[in-house]
């Protein structure tokens, strides 16, 4: 495709609105009960891939969620066999089930003031009623927060399973080719490495979120939506959690 031919497709999409494309794909490494501006993302997708066959990251929130209680933040981490050091993410084991109990004091703990507090254990309990290896359970935790919150589940693949080569940005696009996708929302880190005209000859177009204007009532002095989205659910009345979700994005070309 010549460069007048991606320009033209990259101003056809740029005038496209977000909820005019057929197949959203978001794509996402698995996160431990995730934050509000992650399930706001969710939200807006059509399919999601879980990059499940990726190095696991010590330190990233893959196994682990920072959490508030009225004083202060902490972190709710699950427990792996191991360190994960040279592991993917779907190779990864759980340690003992005993740090379940812990966790779940943990979150009773720091929401014990709050209104709907049960309802985040609820969301809790369902994750570790079954849970396997570290992959399919914090895809369980999304799934237990999105549906406390009411979020409908997108089309979901695990990378692994969809046999796609590649790196960094033509591994992505070629993801959302696999499955179909005619847009890419993402977060902004993204914006560092995304060839974004190589997405636009493929007729893909590439959003960013726009993470911004989240708000509810939380015990403490200072608000901060960036903990796990349990928060959301404990302190908010389950009719008007969905409220919440800010269901904004930018096409690159504004961000540039």
């Amino acid at each position: 495709m010549n460069i007048m031919m991606v320009i033209s497709t990259g101003m056809s999409l740029f005038m496209k609105s977000l909820s005019e494309f057929s197949n959203v794909v978001v794509i996402s490494q698995p996160m431990y009960f995730p934050w509000i501006g992650f399930l706001s993302q969710l939200s807006m997708a059509s399919t999601i891939i879980w990059l499940d066959d990726v190095q696991f990251s010590k330190g990233s929130f893959t196994n682990r969620v920072q959490i508030k209680n009225s004083n202060n933040i902490t972190w709710l981490t699950c427990n792996l066999k191991g360190r994960g050091t040279n592991q993917l993410i779907n190779q990864i084991e759980l340690s003992n089930v005993d740090t379940i109990s812990k966790q779940r004091n943990q979150i009773s703990h720091c929401f014990k003031d709050s209104l709907y507090q049960y309802d985040a254990l609820g969301a809790f309990d369902k994750t570790w009623k079954q849970h396997s290896n570290l992959s399919n359970t914090i895809i369980k935790s999304t799934h237990s927060l999105c549906k406390s919150i009411g979020i409908k589940l997108p089309t979901q693949h695990l990378s692994s399973n969809l046999n796609v080569s590649g790196r960094g940005s033509e591994r992505v696009k070629r993801l959302v080719q696999k499955v179909g996708g005619d847009a890419y929302l993402t977060g902004h880190g993204a914006a560092k490495y995304l060839n974004h005209y190589s997405f636009e000859s493929a007729k893909i177009a590439v959003h960013y979120m726009r993470y911004e204007n989240y708000h509810w009532q939380q015990f403490g002095d200072q608000f901060t939506p960036f903990v796990t989205g349990l928060d959301l659910v404990a302190n908010v009345d389950k009719n008007t959690r969905i409220k919440h979700l800010v269901q904004q994005s930018d096409d690159w070309r504004t961000l540039i």
